[in-house]
């Protein structure tokens, strides 16, 4: 049965467990599906398969609101991806990993989990190696600007618009973000004011 009561104390329990395999790469494998079962009552490729709201429903309680347990399933997602075969599932778990954690980080969400965002930035950089939906590439844009990694923004920016030209408003709405942004900002991601200036009414006379 899933611990749900207001003293949960069940992501902290999962992720020691996390902690203690890691330690242990030999048994990692054999021994990670258990954790699934142990605490969060399912195995991991139903879980994975879950849309969001289903996940949510399962693991945050209705009165506190607590994502912990959510951000302990997506670092343990991500984890798996380390050391797996880099196969279809293990990708899978890898993006639903990184969408569980962006959706906490980008709407503030309650977790006691400190060093989640260790995890999101790593996963972001590991998403970045590889061709992701162009919904993924959207809240990949939506985090990198977050952490005003703007080079990765504009990169992807380019990305989605060969895929999505509906994305041009959202994408005209980032660099104008952007030039309000104090210079020196921009200037350490290796842009100029010039350039977004540049790429900016580009893109308004293509919207035209």
């Amino acid at each position: 049965m899933i611990k749900n009561d207001v003293k949960d104390t069940l992501a902290e329990e999962l992720l020691i467990s996390i902690e203690g395999l890691l330690k242990d790469t030999d048994n990692f494998k054999n021994n990670v599906e258990a954790l699934y079962k142990k605490y969060l009552g399912f195995p991991s490729e139903f879980l994975v398969k879950l849309p969001s709201e289903e996940l949510e429903s399962l693991f945050v309680h209705n009165r506190i609101k607590d994502y912990s347990k959510i951000a302990a399933l997506g670092i343990l997602f991500i984890d798996e991806w380390g050391f797996s075969t880099k196969d279809e599932m293990a990708f899978l778990k890898l993006k639903k990993g990184y969408l569980m954690l962006a959706d906490i980080y980008l709407n503030k969400k309650e977790n006691t989990v400190q060093y989640y965002e260790e995890y999101l930035i790593r996963v972001l950089n590991e998403l970045s190696e590889y061709e992701v939906e162009v919904s993924i590439k959207k809240s990949m844009v939506d985090v990198f600007l977050g952490y005003n990694k703007l080079s990765n923004v504009d990169d992807l920016i380019f990305e989605i618009l060969k895929q999505d030209t509906g994305y041009i408003e959202k994408a005209i709405n980032i660099y104008e973000q952007i030039m309000n942004l104090p210079i020196e900002d921009i200037e350490k991601n290796s842009m100029t004011i010039n350039e977004i200036k540049d790429t900016l009414e580009e893109l308004k006379l293509k919207n035209v």
